[in-house]
């Protein structure tokens, strides 16, 4: 909808001399980073140096990865994991920690996602990602 590039599973563009493209979500990224995805390890995408090319690499190679390199603190958790738990980190380049939802997604997987830094419950971030207050919110009774 954006107009970003983006291929998860190989080059976003190719031309007749064999000269590739990779983007992800936008983010021009090497291509070793979608071709050797299971073996590049979490700390090679984070010493670089642009923030956005590292969230890309974090996103190729799958959040549950870049947490083993990562020092964070849970602030807040909720034992249905599909509900999540809310953590802060740091990365390097940023003034301050962030504070991302971590949970399930019965279509995706593990999913890590920044929230506002006011965000102090697992509930708070669920009811943000959606627009509503933890007083409107409630879980749906049926994940799809």
């Amino acid at each position: 909808a954006q107009n970003r590039p983006h291929c998860e599973d190989g080059p976003f563009c190719e031309w007749r001399d064999g000269s590739q493209l990779w983007s992800c979500h936008g983010a021009r990224i090497p291509a070793r980073w979608i071709k050797d995805r299971a073996i590049i390890d979490p700390t090679e995408i984070l010493r670089e140096e642009n923030v956005e090319l590292r969230a890309a690499g974090a996103a190729c190679i799958g959040w549950p990865r870049m947490l083993t390199a990562l020092d964070y603190k849970i602030i807040d958790a909720d034992p249905d994991p599909m509900h999540g738990e809310l953590i802060e980190l740091r990365l390097e380049g940023l003034p301050k920690p962030g504070r991302f939802l971590k949970a399930w997604c019965p279509r995706n997987g593990d999913i890590v996602e920044g929230v506002p830094d006011n965000i102090k419950t697992v509930i708070e971030a669920q009811a943000w990602r959606v627009g509503l207050t933890p007083a409107e919110f409630s879980y749906p009774t049926v994940r799809t």
